[in-house]
């Protein structure tokens, strides 16, 4: 999602952007973002352990892409649509991301507070913003009787099928020895399209990837994964 986030800011010169992370602190945040933009590595940014001329890189980095820094901000807490909005005006936000919709609201029943956030959504998307909320998702039994992420669809995401009701675009990933999809189960608009990427850690990176990397190659041959 942050890098969605960012991206959007690169290629979109008068966009503003709000971060609403619950688990992470702005420091760490943007970290990632500073170690994709660089290629350093990210442990070597938030431990301070920089290799030769790596923290020079850092810092050519962040001034080289301190339009994009400078219209990112991230929320404070409380983690709540009324302070979201009022921060977003505040800002100047047009592009919200909310991680994760399961940490914002103030109702004791998951499902009746999920339905407020939503609703709560779905208004500011109707006043002009471009909001990009996380969801967590239930995990479903196996054949033998194990907990599983396996077979995720829409239905999978927790709390309230007004998760599944209110989006314009649902996206499932789908993760696998670091090859991901991003599956799409909905799209209001236009045909569902899944986006194939790779997931580079050292860089808190997605890039692009395979699609032929989901499939195993066929038993007795060595030709590349997916050509079967």
């Amino acid at each position: 999602a942050l890098q969605v986030v960012a991206g959007v800011l690169h290629h979109q010169p008068g966009v503003r952007a709000l971060f609403a992370c619950c688990e992470m602190t702005p420091t760490d945040l943007l970290a990632r973002v500073v170690a994709r933009l660089s290629g350093v590595p990210i442990d070597h940014i938030t431990d301070k352990t920089f290799a030769t001329g790596e923290k020079v890189r850092v810092k050519k980095t962040i001034e080289l892409h301190r339009t994009i820094i400078d219209r990112l901000a991230f929320l404070h807490p409380p983690f709540t649509l009324e302070h979201l909005a009022d921060a977003a005006t505040d800002f100047g936000a047009t592009v919200l991301a909310v991680d994760y919709l399961q940490r914002f609201g103030h109702g004791r029943d998951l499902r009746e507070s999920l339905d407020g956030v939503m609703t709560g959504v779905r208004r500011l998307a109707l006043a002009g913003a471009a909001v990009l909320a996380v969801s967590s998702v239930t995990r479903s039994k196996d054949d033998r009787g194990r907990n599983s992420y396996g077979g995720l669809n829409m239905a999978s995401f927790r709390g309230s099928a007004e998760l599944e009701f209110g989006a314009d675009s649902a996206y499932l990933l789908d993760t696998d020895e670091g090859n991901s999809t991003l599956r799409c189960v909905k799209n209001r608009f236009g045909k569902p399209a899944d986006v194939h990427l790779r997931f580079v850690g050292e860089y808190q990176q997605f890039v692009a990837g395979d699609p032929l990397a989901a499939f195993d190659t066929a038993n007795g041959t060595t030709g590349r994964r997916g050509n079967q």
